[in-house]
């Protein structure tokens, strides 16, 4: 098997099958006993073992051993109800069903109602929208005692008031499992708030620098441990202009259209996701083409499970 001394400590490995033996391993392979079994292992399969803590302590320290995280949550029940809430500004909804949001959510198991029409005893997933960023506007997370969430935040500012004024009347995530995604302007002064409250801060250039995809576990662990869910928060100013047919130099620099529906299916991967919010979204009549609402609709059906590559 292609891991060795270099990677981890093979004493302290057991095969979960109680056929397979270890036997000896050089720094960069394991040589496994799997006599008793046949041909049911085969090239390019796996085993799956447990480990002591020498053992774990050198697979997690090692930059050749890649870490999937995996958090004991349940994931949202298949066939949900996705109920759309405007906050602040009416229309928000019916621009985004106007172009495909009820196709698309139907294509992944999901049904769509507006927040008029659900029934009082309906189990939603909650999606509000609201043409304010999300430093200007109040989503109320976690309102219900005993369902905290942490929260992963795609938003342009680094600014740790609006998540302490929302603590403060329990509108709020956990802090110390908030993430923010992308910022583009924060201070040193934010940096050392939010590091005071544990409040993670991903930036545009870390990104850039990185890519979303070695990031993305670490934002993961970060939003999804000790908590029941998160909470996803999109906001678009963060997503560059040019996806969204918008050209002028103040809105180049953001996260690309793959960018953001790669971390958006990380995030379903996890099945954490308890409640969503899309926040800077443009009315119809700044969106006459609905460019914008085409692909928060996307982005709404990466988050809650469709693929590239459907099975």
């Amino acid at each position: 098997m292609s891991i060795g001394r270099e990677d981890i400590s093979p004493e302290g490995l057991t095969p979960i099958d109680p056929r397979l033996k270890v036997i000896s391993a050089s720094s960069d392979h394991l040589l496994v006993d799997a006599g008793e079994t046949g041909d049911e292992y085969r090239l390019g399969g796996t085993v799956d073992f447990t480990i002591d803590y020498g053992a774990l302590l050198m697979a997690m320290t090692s930059p050749y051993v890649e870490k999937r995280y995996v958090l004991g949550t349940e994931p949202i029940d298949a066939n949900a109800t996705v109920e759309l809430i405007d906050l602040e500004t009416t229309g928000l909804a019916s621009h985004l069903l106007d172009h495909g949001l009820r196709e698309d959510m139907s294509g992944i198991g999901f049904d769509c109602i507006q927040a008029e029409n659900a029934a009082a005893d309906l189990t939603t997933l909650p999606l509000w929208l609201t043409a304010e960023a999300w430093q200007n506007t109040r989503i109320p997370i976690a309102t219900e005692p005993g369902t905290d969430l942490g929260a992963i935040i795609f938003a342009s500012h680094g600014d740790i008031e609006q998540l302490l004024s929302s603590a403060a009347d329990l509108h709020g995530p956990s802090l110390e499992n908030t993430v923010l995604v992308g910022v583009k302007n924060a201070t040193v002064d934010h940096k050392r708030a939010l590091d005071e409250y544990g409040v993670l801060l991903v930036t545009i250039d870390e990104i850039d620098r990185h890519g979303m995809a070695a990031l993305m576990p670490r934002v993961l662990a970060a939003a999804g441990q000790g908590v029941n869910g998160v909470h996803v928060h999109f906001d678009m100013d963060i997503i560059d202009g040019r996806v969204l047919g918008v050209d002028d130099t103040t809105h180049l620099g953001g996260l690309t259209f793959r960018e953001a529906h790669l971390a958006a299916e990380f995030i379903s991967e996890t099945g954490l996701t308890r409640s969503i919010s899309i926040g800077s979204v443009a009315a119809a009549d700044s969106d006459p083409l609905g460019r914008q609402a085409t692909f928060v609709d996307g982005l709404v059906a990466s988050l809650l499970g469709r693929k590239v590559v459907k099975a």
